[in-house]
């Protein structure tokens, strides 16, 4: 690739930190969030050993895995929400998310919970690429996005550069090398009208 290219690229990527916004506590993420974390562990038989929440908002699910015994790391280029987690006297760094396969040691973690973070990616294979790799053999992936052509639109948030369908994730995700085992929607009513987000429970392939 011409170094002109890289440029550009690198340029581009350090763009899309421009439309970053903050990620409050909320009442429908974070009842999702107490659901779906004891899930999680259930279907990963995770009882101990390390977690990575990428693009963590204010600490939600840190604090929830916390709770089950797993000790919990989250990374966000959000400087309001990393401020919140450190006040709370949770483990969080300033990290983008496309550098944790740099960041972070090769097979780190047990498990990554990756929820609504994708959609920010304007490269999601290579950030999935990432996540793979900090992960220990048979690691355990949660991965929830927002469905595309509902009532709050996402695909028009200016910092949504990837929403996909299910299928569509589901090849990314085993382009990426991991082995989907599980999906399920969610159907919830906004302000805006009716909303879907769809998770996918994916083990590390190989």
């Amino acid at each position: 690739m011409l170094p002109e290219t890289v440029a550009a690229i690198v340029e581009f990527m350090q763009s899309s930190m421009d439309t970053v916004y903050p990620e409050p506590p909320s009442a429908i993420h974070g009842e999702i969030i107490r659901r779906m974390v004891p899930v999680f562990l259930e279907k990963s038989g995770l009882k101990s050993g390390r977690v990575l929440d990428v693009g963590c908002g204010q600490g939600e699910a840190l604090i929830e895995f916390g709770k089950h015994g797993l000790t919990a790391h989250g990374i966000t280029t959000g400087h309001e929400d990393y401020a919140a987690c450190r006040s709370k006297g949770l483990e969080c760094w300033m990290v983008d998310m496309h550098d944790i396969g740099s960041f972070f040691a090769p097979q780190e973690y047990d498990a990554i919970w990756l929820r609504h973070s994708a959609e920010h990616s304007p490269i999601p294979l290579f950030l999935l690429i990432q996540a793979k790799r900090l992960l220990k053999h048979g690691g355990h992936l949660y991965f929830e996005v927002p469905m595309p052509e509902t009532s709050c639109q996402h695909e028009e948030n200016p910092n949504h550069y990837s929403v996909m369908t299910e299928s569509g994730w589901l090849g990314l995700l085993r382009k990426a090398g991991f082995t989907p085992t599980e999906t399920r929607k969610f159907g919830l009513e906004t302000q805006a009208g009716p909303d879907s987000y769809c998770a996918i429970f994916a083990q590390k392939a190989g």
